[in-house]
């Protein structure tokens, strides 16, 4: 993804997040004004919800909101974190993509680390300090994976690529 649309994206998830959802009609004409907006500066079909938005552009899905759901076929073998998940970024074919996540606790973090470990990838970077837990690795497979979370906020993000995946999801 060029990085003008990654600026498009963020511009669109602040103008989305400034709309309040009290539901009215003058509301939902302005959503559907922004998705119009959007889908011209973005190039891709726009989804505007009050609980977030979605994109889908050249076979790369963007999507925000309070309590997504995991993206499981998009993850591979990862398993879902304890938190709130409140971005998703992959694409359409393949396996990966990139999730954001709040409210998991430092122990669900390091549980996670524990788990991705015990998945078989290794051979990474491992850090933790009184800010942050980064890991990341590889399987087997050379499916990879990096997992950090900020301490304070509680929040951190999921980036997963498989072996056999071409999609730069990833920014790699």
């Amino acid at each position: 993804m060029k990085r003008a649309n990654i600026g498009v994206l963020i511009l669109t998830t602040v103008i989305v997040l400034s709309l309040n959802g009290c539901g009215s009609v003058q509301d939902k004409i302005a959503e559907k004004a922004t998705e119009g907006i959007a889908e011209k500066a973005v190039g891709g079909n726009v989804d505007i919800t009050d609980d977030g938005i979605k994109i889908q552009k050249d076979g790369v899905n963007y999507e925000t909101g309070k309590e997504l759901e995991w993206p499981k076929d998009s993850m591979g073998d990862l398993p879902e974190p304890k938190g709130n998940i409140s971005v998703i970024l992959n694409a359409d074919t393949g396996k990966g993509g990139t999730v954001a996540y709040n409210e998991m606790s430092l122990e669900d973090a390091k549980a996670y680390v524990e788990k991705l470990k015990e998945l078989g990838y290794k051979d990474g970077m491992s850090i933790s300090d009184t800010d942050m837990i980064s890991y990341s690795g590889k399987n087997s497979r050379g499916d990879s994976v990096m997992f950090t979370y900020s301490i304070s906020p509680k929040e951190g993000s999921i980036m997963f690529k498989s072996a056999g995946d071409d999609a730069n999801v990833l920014g790699q």
